[in-house]
């Protein structure tokens, strides 16, 4: 195609482009830019045409890889209107990339049969369904976008979050559009696709109470092939950043009931009196009060006397040092469901607890 046949194609291809540049910028009398509107001269171009030959220079790419004008980038196009086409979407979600990464606002209806704002939409399955569609008709790369998620895929993407989860807690900065390219380039699917799992991701961690990545909003529809193994690969993040109770079972002789000395270990615990549990069990026994399990009933000698006691107070409530009640603010439990009450960042009650559990033990009969 020489240059005023491009021209006139992309304009109906792509009615949403324009071809004056933002305010500002000069516009070159030897060629003929598309511009999303509403971007910067610096991230709106999405490709040039020479007027002398109809060379097609990708504009968007050749940000990216930062090539020379002629570059890989820069040829004449001698595709069909499907080819071209193509290759404005991508140049487009290559500029929806980059300006979502420093959180730009990216216009919609930019080419013709575009959904009008509002218009709700399954997002995902709409697209997979369109790309299904032509990898039945062409092959092309974009179409084998298509294709179900391996392994290797979701675990890779599980790699870039929480590799960028590790950048936030250390103040490094970082793109997140580069993670999306990297894995595109590795594994042959749009780059926008892995931004959407990794927004999977953050729902996966919202819905266990856990701080997901900003920039990633959740969203929850992920697909019941891909939702038990991309759980899977996320098991051991989940483990990492659930909160990991400290229990100070351990008591120091103090001479009054107060607690005191907050330290830090993974969470908030409290060197606690040595006078508060034995208040506390002779108010309401040694057996733990959610599941009745006794140490001393299960291990003899060797468990007489023993069990955790849980504040029933949530900790962040508790100031430097305050007056304790034992036999109010204490209640005995066992190890374990002393680790479920606080499974959850924020405590369950006793009653809570109650209400998930599913059997009690029972002591033993004298002489079994």
């Amino acid at each position: 195609m020489n240059h005023d046949s491009l021209v006139k194609a992309i304009a109906a291809l792509f009615p949403g482009l324009t071809t004056n540049p933002p305010p500002g910028s000069p516009a070159p009398k030897d060629q003929t830019s598309f511009w999303i509107p509403g971007l910067s001269s610096k991230h709106g171009r999405v490709v040039r045409i020479r007027r002398s030959d109809g060379r097609l220079k990708k504009a968007a790419s050749a940000r990216l890889l930062k090539s020379d004008e002629q570059g890989p980038t820069d040829s004449r196009f001698e595709g069909s209107l499907e080819d071209l086409r193509r290759l404005l979407r991508r140049e487009i979600e290559v500029v929806r990339e980059s300006t979502n990464a420093l959180g730009i606002q990216f216009p919609m209806n930019l080419e013709a049969g575009d959904a009008k704002p509002g218009f709700k939409v399954d997002e995902i399955d709409e697209r997979e369904r369109v790309l299904a569609h032509r990898a039945s008709t062409d092959g092309t790369t974009e179409a084998r976008s298509a294709r179900d998620w391996t392994d290797e895929e979701l675990s890779a993407t599980v790699d870039c979050y929480r590799e960028m989860l590790s950048l936030v807690a250390t103040g490094t900065p970082f793109v997140k559009a580069t993670y999306y390219r990297q894995l595109s380039v590795r594994f042959d699917r749009v780059p926008g696709a892995f931004e959407r799992r990794m927004q999977n991701i953050s729902h996966l961690m919202a819905a266990r109470g856990l701080d997901w990545l900003r920039g990633l909003k959740p969203q929850q529809n992920i697909g019941a092939n891909v939702e038990p193994r991309l759980t899977a690969f996320l098991a051991p993040l989940f483990d990492e950043l659930e909160p990991t109770p400290e229990y100070a079972d351990e008591f120091v002789e103090p001479s009054r009931v107060v607690e005191g000395a907050k330290k830090q270990v993974t969470v908030n615990a409290y060197e606690r009196d040595s006078a508060a549990k034995p208040r506390c069990i002779s108010r309401w026994g040694i057996a733990c009060v959610v599941c009745s399990f006794d140490f001393g009933a299960a291990y003899g000698e060797l468990g007489e006397g023993f069990i955790h006691v849980h504040h029933l107070r949530p900790i962040h409530t508790i100031g430097e040092s305050y007056e304790l009640d034992p036999e109010n603010d204490l209640r005995p439990v066992c190890p374990n469901c002393h680790s479920m009450l606080h499974r959850r960042k924020s405590a369950l009650s006793i009653e809570e607890l109650l209400d998930h559990l599913k059997w009690h033990f029972v002591a033993p009969l004298p002489g079994e």
